[in-house]
C-alpha cells in the first residue's frame, strides 16, 4: 500500500530526528547546568550567593517534555505497528492519538515558558550587605554574564522548539494514518481473523493486492 509506506517512511524519519534532537536537548541543558554551578562556586568564592532556580526548572521542563513526547511517538509507532496485524478499536485509536496530542502540548507548554524565561530573565547575585544594583554593576564590570540566553540553556532551546515541530508533524502523520485505516475499514478491506491481520486494496481493475 503505497500511502501507508509513504506515511511510515515519513513516520520514522520524523521520529528518529525528534529523537536525536531530544538527545541534544538533554546534552545541552546538563551542559547549561554545570555552567551555572560553576558560576555558583564562583560567587560563593567572593562570599556571594548566585540565584538561577528559574532557568534550572524550566530547563529542566523543557528537557523532560521533549524526551516524554519523543517516547511516546515510538509507543505510537509500536501501536501502529499492531493496527497492521490486529484490528485495533477507535478507542485505542483515540488514546494513541491523544496521548501524542498530549506529550506535544506538554513540549509546546515547556518551550513557551523557557523561551519567556531564557531570554526575558537573569541570574540574580546577592552579598550580605550590599545592594542587589550594586552587586550586578561588580559583576557587570568583571565582565561575567548573567543573562541566561547566554549559556548553554539557549541553543537547548533552540532543539526544544525544532524537536516540537517534529513531534509536531508526526502527530498530523499519524491522524493521517488511523484516518487511512479507519477509511479502509468502512470500504471493507480490512481483512484479518485477530491475529494475523492481512491488509489488502481494492484497485480500479479489481484484482487484489496484498501485503
Amino acid at each position: 500500500m503505497g500511502y501507508l509506506r509513504s506515511l511510515l517512511f515519513a513516520r520514522t524519519l520524523f521520529i528518529l530526528t525528534a529523537g536525536a534532537l531530544a538527545v541534544a536537548v538533554a546534552g545541552l541543558s546538563g551542559s547549561a547546568l554545570v555552567q551555572l554551578q560553576q558560576k555558583r562556586k564562583l560567587a560563593k568564592s567572593l562570599s556571594a550567593k548566585l540565584v538561577a532556580t528559574d532557568v534550572i526548572g524550566v530547563t529542566g521542563t523543557f528537557a523532560g517534555a521533549a524526551g516524554f513526547a519523543v517516547l511516546v511517538a515510538f509507543f505510537s509507532e509500536f501501536i501502529l505497528w499492531r493496527e497492521k496485524r490486529k484490528r485495533q478499536s477507535n478507542a485505542i485509536r483515540f488514546f494513541n492519538e491523544f496521548l501524542l496530542a498530549f506529550s506535544a502540548l506538554a513540549l509546546l507548554g515547556g518551550c513557551i515558558a523557557g523561551t519567556i524565561i531564557i531570554l526575558h530573565h537573569q541570574g540574580k547575585v546577592t552579598m550580605a550587605g550590599i545592594p542587589e544594583s550594586v552587586v550586578q554593576g561588580i559583576v557587570k564590570n568583571l565582565g561575567y554574564s548573567l543573562a541566561y540566553k547566554d549559556y548553554r540553556c539557549f541553543p537547548a532551546l533552540i532543539c526544544a522548539w525544532i524537536c516540537f515541530g517534529f513531534v509536531f508533524i508526526n502527530l498530523i502523520l499519524v491522524i493521517l494514518t488511523g484516518l487511512h485505516y479507519r477509511k479502509l475499514e468502512r470500504q471493507g478491506v480490512l481483512e484479518g481473523d485477530g491475529t494475523d491481520r492481512v491488509v489488502t486494496e481494492k484497485p480500479q481493475n479489481g484484482n487484489h493486492l496484498e501485503h
